[in-house]
């Protein structure tokens, strides 16, 4: 497989090899676990086209609750996404029994996924009440917002989550999250 070939370090960055799978219907995604083993870290979340055929809200909480489970998946990826509405509450508490992070990423407050800003404020509101694991991240569709995180994380602070439950606020606890030695380049 290529990705031998991708450096642990890239100009003193470290790289962590990853995918954004799709969310599928009965809770699976769409790369095998023959793939999704030799990386890092998997995202999974909703898109449209995508080949998800869930229509409401229990569709879609059903399949993310589901997927939470899987254990090569690390973070479900923009669920405050409006076109796939979930039940908050059983979706933070799954993500605190499964160790699974919920993503809360900048691009869901600008035009990528218009309308999510109130279910993101929520799904914060209940990660910090629930003491759930967050991610923070910038979702960038354009190569000059990578790394805009101060939308995320203005939303995160005012939730009232802790430091200590963002998985990705530092280099030390991304790998501690990922489960990942420190490797040989650090």
């Amino acid at each position: 497989m290529g990705l031998r070939f991708i450096p642990e370090m890239l100009g003193g960055v470290r790289v962590f090899k990853g995918v954004e799978a799709n969310i599928l219907d009965n809770g699976q995604v769409d790369l095998g676990d023959e793939f999704l083993g030799n990386l890092d870290v998997v995202l999974a979340g909703f898109h449209v086209d995508c080949g998800y055929n869930g229509t409401t809200q229990a569709d879609h909480t059903k399949n993310m609750l589901r997927v939470m489970e899987h254990p090569r998946v690390h973070i479900i990826s923009h669920p405050g996404n409006p076109e796939f509405p979930i039940d908050y509450q059983a979706v933070v508490k799954q993500a605190v029994a499964t160790g699974t992070a919920l993503e809360i990423n900048s691009s869901s407050f600008t035009n990528a996924r218009s309308g999510s800003r109130p279910n993101c404020i929520e799904l914060a509101r209940l990660c910090a009440e629930h003491g759930a694991l967050i991610a923070i991240g910038s979702d960038a569709h354009i190569a000059q917002a990578v790394g805009d995180v101060a939308p995320a994380i203005e939303v995160a602070k005012q939730a009232g989550i802790s430091a200590d439950k963002v998985v990705n606020r530092t280099l030390k606890s991304t790998l501690a999250f990922l489960n990942i030695e420190g490797g040989s380049s650090l």
